[in-house]
């Protein structure tokens, strides 16, 4: 299942490079839901309370898109989209209270 979603990121992304997910996976059950990666450390953890399929593939998928993301290409989304918010003007709390 894991390489299986790795297959589907790379052809998402086009990725051709395989080496980008050859990354060790563990994974944890008996413990609540949620994944972990550390890229700099090269550790990539799934939690699981039990076995489930799609829970487990939907981790390896975000997992292995993760990946494929540079640090680069992942700032320049984060500064887009706080140049984008900060376009919203702000909602003052005294103009929600009500006015008898």
């Amino acid at each position: 299942m894991f390489r299986t979603a790795c297959q589907v990121v790379a052809e998402e992304f086009h990725v051709v490079d395989p080496a980008k997910f050859e990354f060790p996976l563990t994974l944890v059950l008996g413990q609540p839901f949620r994944y972990t990666a550390d890229d700099q450390n090269q550790v990539y953890t799934i939690y699981l309370d039990h076995w489930d399929d799609t829970l487990f593939t939907s981790s390896a998928v975000l997992l292995a898109s993760h990946r494929v993301v540079t640090n680069d290409r992942y700032k320049k989304m984060i500064v887009e989209a706080l140049r984008r918010a900060s376009r919203v003007i702000p909602v003052q709390a005294d103009s929600l209270r009500a006015r008898p």
